[in-house]
């Protein structure tokens, strides 16, 4: 490895707070459905598919139940969604191990370093580089990385955004 490519450009110390996470989860929803409701969803089918064959139609009744179970289903998690983004945040401080970390930008690689932890990732495993008005993401096979972009000077973000052109793209929200 030549002497370019390991010199430091720039290091990054941040955090994965409560906050931030929400701020993630709008950009990277996670879709989750419960179980329970898939299995109904089969048995449904099954169900229309037999009533249809036999010329049986009480399905009309089971159309009607079902719908009522969907909207119950969407209504329950919509009271339980705070409650369902901490579960999650609270898997992924575990998943990493840590909260804190530090990522060391070099002209080929970084390296995200924490207590637990030292990973070196090249930019050519980056798949995506996303930014909003907050952060910038850079998303690998494995990983979500954000930095907040109130840390970082004008010659820091230009360096982000210019990793790789290809697969650079601006949010607006």
């Amino acid at each position: 490895m030549n002497n370019e490519n390991t010199r430091k450009i720039f290091s990054y110390n941040g955090e994965i707070s409560f906050e931030q996470f929400k701020d993630y989860l709008k950009v990277f929803p996670i879709t989750s459905v419960p179980v329970g409701y898939i299995y109904f969803t089969i048995i449904y089918l099954v169900e229309s598919f037999i009533s249809a064959c036999t010329g049986y139609t009480p399905a009309r009744y089971s159309l009607t139940f079902y719908v009522i179970f969907t909207l119950f289903i969407i209504f329950c998690r919509f009271l339980r969604r705070k409650k369902i983004v901490q579960q999650k945040y609270i898997a992924c401080i575990k998943r990493l191990r840590d909260s804190e970390y530090q990522l060391d930008f070099y002209e080929e690689y970084f390296i995200r370093s924490s207590e637990h932890m030292c990973k070196k990732i090249e930019y050519t495993y980056i798949k995506k580089i996303i930014e909003n008005d907050k952060y910038f993401y850079l998303v690998d096979d494995i990983s979500i990385i954000f930095l907040r972009k109130e840390i970082l000077d004008d010659n820091q973000k230009n360096f982000i955004r210019n990793i790789n052109k290809n697969i650079y793209r601006k949010k607006c929200k």
